[in-house]
């Protein structure tokens, strides 16, 4: 059995501005670059693994006006490797790419206190609550 390709999931940030394009048969890409870091590396000694993600169709639609630089996102797809060549300083070089099947963001909202949770709470159940009636006026 032979094992072509690889699967992958990473989380981390987003680092470069996502850049959307539209071939001339209509397929969009997007695509923008991640660095995840595991947990158990010292973040001051190692700067993490960097990713370039491609993602297609629907997906790239809709996950572009989500992303700018420093949102954390976890992307999973196929992972491929390449060679290329540093055009400064003219160096092979192992590019990583994951062509995304799932791609999440992780958008924090505003969080709200306790009190003001509950008082929306109180609010909408007092919006559901049945208007009040006059016992004398049921038929029955």
């Amino acid at each position: 059995m032979s094992y072509d390709r690889i699967f992958i999931a990473i989380e981390g940030g987003v680092v470069t501005k996502p850049t959307l394009t539209h071939s001339k048969k209509g397929k969009i890409q997007c695509k923008f670059g991640v660095v995840c870091q595991p947990k158990w590396l010292d973040r001051e000694k190692s700067n993490g693994k960097y990713f370039t993600v491609s993602a297609f169709g629907k997906i790239a639609e809709t996950i572009y006006p989500m992303l700018k630089p420093g949102v954390p996102v976890r992307v999973e797809g196929e992972l491929n490797d390449g060679i290329y060549r540093d055009h400064l300083t003219d160096e092979p070089k192992i590019g990583r790419v994951i062509y995304a099947s799932r791609i999440r963001t992780f958008v924090y909202w505003k969080r709200r206190s306790v009190s003001e949770r509950t008082k929306q709470l109180q609010e909408n159940v007092d919006k559901m609550s049945t208007p009040k009636f006059n016992l004398d006026d049921l038929p029955f």
